[in-house]
């Protein structure tokens, strides 16, 4: 694969979150569930670390607890932020895709801090790919969930055997009983040859994870997106692909993030366009109901997803002139938005929370924004707030005509020559 050059979209939404969300990555403890990908082509797992910071001016002393058991602890400040390069390959954070669909006791973490930290996990993979996920805290913590991923199309037709979705579950209570339902007919889970729907039993710090591979079935290509995962406690779920495409040329990079549950998703949502075209600046709608209506920047006419729809993917040309797009629904819902630069090798997805005026407060701040290890990357930040707020970026009052420019990439250097991740703050 050439060199990748997708911008680093970071997408800090103030004000308009809704509470939860808004203070969702700042807490005083951080599940970590590992992460999977595909075992061929550029999806392997290269350096990974872990970002820890804090708004707070003095010293926080946190502890890393990888689920091996051999717990270290570190101090951080405002403005002493903290990187712990995590390792290589198949890791602590990243367990092989061989090795799926079975309970797992060694792999991911759990991080605790006497005060409040922020908390975000980047590596990068197969010599042009780069992934990040942020971590929820205590707010990812719920039990129900609807999983998003890329659509990987014509990844089966094709045998693109390294594009692969998944999703990750990690109990914070021991005898915590996990079920993944609504998986449609046809689809090959990587190891797994039982019944539907899949029922597993986690103890605290346990993880478990499901994977498929896109060229191993059409059904493949999408079949985890909206799969419903439930537990009699609550457990904390990252999901997405690694690798995988929201479009069909051939390209891939990876797509990750952490979720939170039905209790803090809604029906009202604003998305803000990154810098690539149509076919890959891509919103994934997925329901908790069927049928739900989709109302799209105003329109009265609704798009329905009914259930043997299971989701709806909104193309690039929905978003108007200045790059915004409006989505109302009829019930709540799980939104992912994926990202990119000109070509579809470099694109990104994460997770959206919905709006709400009762957010109010700072992002302070987030370690390193622009790092992955050694690697300096570049691009923009995406600021969505109420109109006529004022905002600052590092004490700098940005004025309207600042935000257009800066998302549109003219206040931008050049971009790196490996594919950043894009996620959001």
């Amino acid at each position: 694969m050439n060199n990748l050059n997708l911008k680093f979209i970071v997408s800090a939404f103030l004000c308009l979150l809704i509470s939860q969300i808004g203070v969702a990555q700042l807490s005083k403890t951080h599940y970590i569930p590992p992460l999977t990908s595909a075992e061929l082509g550029n999806a392997y797992p290269e350096d990974q670390y872990i970002y820890i910071s804090t708004p707070k001016t003095h010293d926080v002393i946190f502890t890393i607890t990888p689920n091996d058991g051999t717990a270290f602890t570190g101090i951080v400040s405002n403005t002493t932020p903290y990187v712990h390069h995590i390792g290589f390959g198949d890791s602590q954070l990243f367990v092989s895709s061989n090795s799926t669909s079975r309970r797992t006791t060694d792999k991911g973490y759990i991080i605790e801090a006497e005060d409040v930290i922020y908390v975000s996990l980047r590596m990068e993979a197969g010599g042009a790919q780069a992934g990040a996920l942020v971590s929820k805290g205590t707010s990812a913590l719920d039990t129900v969930f609807r999983i998003g991923s890329y659509t990987n199309e014509d990844a089966q037709v094709n045998n693109w055997n390294n594009y692969l979705n998944f999703v990750s579950v990690m109990a914070s209570e021991n005898d915590t009983q996990i079920t993944f339902a609504n998986l449609p007919a046809g689809l090959i889970i990587k190891n797994y040859s039982g019944a539907s729907p899949v029922i597993i039993t986690l103890d605290r710090g346990e993880s478990y994870t499901l994977a498929t591979n896109s060229a191993d079935a059409l059904i493949n290509e999408d079949g985890l997106i909206g799969c419903l995962v439930t537990s009699d406690k609550p457990i904390v779920v990252n999901c997405g692909s690694a690798n995988g495409s929201f479009h069909n040329g051939g390209a891939r990079d990876y797509g990750i993030d952490q979720i939170v549950g039905l209790s803090k998703v809604g029906n009202e949502y604003i998305f803000v366009r990154g810098g690539g075209p149509n076919a890959w600046e891509n919103i994934l709608i997925v329901p908790h109901e069927y049928p739900t209506d989709v109302f799209i920047n105003g329109d009265l006419t609704p798009i329905t997803i009914n259930i043997s729809d299971r989701y709806l993917l909104i193309e690039g040309d929905k978003y108007n002139d200045a790059g915004n797009m409006y989505v109302e629904t009829s019930e709540d819902i799980f939104a992912y938005q994926g990202v990119g630069s000109s070509g579809e090798a470099n694109q990104g997805m994460f997770f959206v929370p919905p709006l709400s005026c009762e957010s109010r407060g700072d992002v302070n701040n987030i370690a390193l924004i622009d790092q992955i290890g050694e690697n300096t990357l570049t691009g923009g930040i995406t600021i969505v707030t109420k109109a006529d707020a004022t905002v600052l970026v590092n004490n700098f009052l940005l004025s309207r005509r600042t935000w257009r420019n800066e998302r549109a990439g003219k206040l931008a250097p050049e971009p790196a020559a490996r594919s950043p991740p894009a996620f959001q703050v």
